[in-house]
């Protein structure tokens, strides 16, 4: 399998096959050269790039460095273990991980959405000189390694990725219209209901009234379908790109990793290809697995992390649907703390 390019802060984009032709939905207009991102600060003080709205960004942080969803129910990390963020969109969580495990530990992001991937290159850089400039110097966070590229099976060298410019946390291999759709009114019709908006300032302000107004029952259908229409904006905004696809087990190898202590998945309903990418003799030498899986997919994860995968702890939970809409679970596993 061909050799995922590095991204560095100047982002080089993964070219897309002879054959890309048109698009089969959606539209394939190339991306403006070079890459613009737009920037905001943390409550850290470090400003980022970001992929589409500040707000996006904000919410990944605040799953990262708050909540720390991907270090839950057993699975953490140490210094000096080797971390894979398949679906590392911003660099959020490669970021938080970077600090965790120290100048000894590796982080390796992979990311196929030329912009997201820029923003995540860039990330890494401005985070390294953040810390420089506090006195935390090199040995207060390991590097992170930017790689262009989608992780799948092993199936196929090339993919289409389906990106969502109004939502860069939807882009897919395993695009769903409909599924994407339901998710997405769901999520705003909860915020309504809830008066707990996110998103742009408009979109903000729009559901904060729509709150008021859903209370009042002749004005409620009207909201509904305000929200019908803006998640359908949303969904408008999508066009397709050619990536670069490698495995895990691959990327092992040409990367010269001996192990992993935490293999982190989001993937939007291509969770199952990436694990299928991990070979039986490489299983032993990834201790941690933490995913978003989609509903449809739950059962086959989980059944693999035990079975194939050998983990002897493995752990769903429901995910919020005020987060990120319905039928989602987060998934631990690990073989640390004495489960085999």
């Amino acid at each position: 399998m061909a050799h995922a390019p590095l991204v560095t802060a100047e982002v080089r984009q993964t070219p897309a096959p002879p054959n890309a032709g048109a698009a089969k939905g959606g539209s394939r207009a190339p991306l403006p050269a070079p890459l613009k991102l737009k920037t905001c600060t943390l409550p850290t003080g470090l400003v980022v790039s970001c992929p589409t709205t500040r707000d996006e960004v904000m919410t990944v942080y605040q799953e990262n460095f708050v909540d720390r969803q991907y270090c839950q129910h057993g699975v953490d990390l140490a210094a000096g273990d080797t971390v894979l963020d398949v679906g590392a969109n911003s660099g959020m969580f490669a970021l938080c991980a970077a600090e965790a495990v120290g100048a000894a530990g590796r982080v390796l992001a992979l990311e196929p959405a030329p912009l997201a991937a820029a923003a995540c290159a860039d990330n890494a850089a401005r985070h390294a000189a953040w810390l420089a400039a506090r006195g935390g110097g090199a040995a207060a966070a390991a590097r992170v390694e930017t790689i262009q590229a989608a992780v799948g099976d092993g199936s196929a060298a090339q993919l289409t990725l389906v990106v969502y410019d109004a939502v860069s946390t939807l882009s897919t291999l395993a695009p769903d219209h409909a599924a994407a759709e339901t998710a997405l009114q769901s999520f705003v019709e909860t915020q309504i209901r809830n008066g707990t908006p996110v998103g742009s300032r408009v979109q903000r302000a729009l559901i904060r009234a729509g709150s008021a107004f859903a209370r009042f029952p002749p004005t409620a259908p009207l909201v509904r379908a305000a929200a019908r229409a803006a998640v359908r904006r949303v969904l408008a905004s999508r066009r397709e790109v050619e990536v670069a696809v490698v495995t895990v087990s691959g990327l092992l190898r040409e990367r010269g990793v001996q192990s992993v202590g935490l293999l982190k998945i989001d993937v939007e309903r291509a969770e199952l290809d990436v694990l299928r990418g991990v070979s039986a003799e490489d299983w032993p030498r990834i201790e941690q697995v933490a995913a978003e899986v989609h509903e449809a997919l739950l059962a086959p994860v989980v059944d693999l992390l035990k079975g194939p995968a050998g983990f002897g702890r493995v752990v769903a939970v429901p995910v919020d649907a005020a987060l990120i809409g319905p039928g989602m679970h987060m998934v631990y596993a690990t073989r640390r703390g004495g489960a085999a």
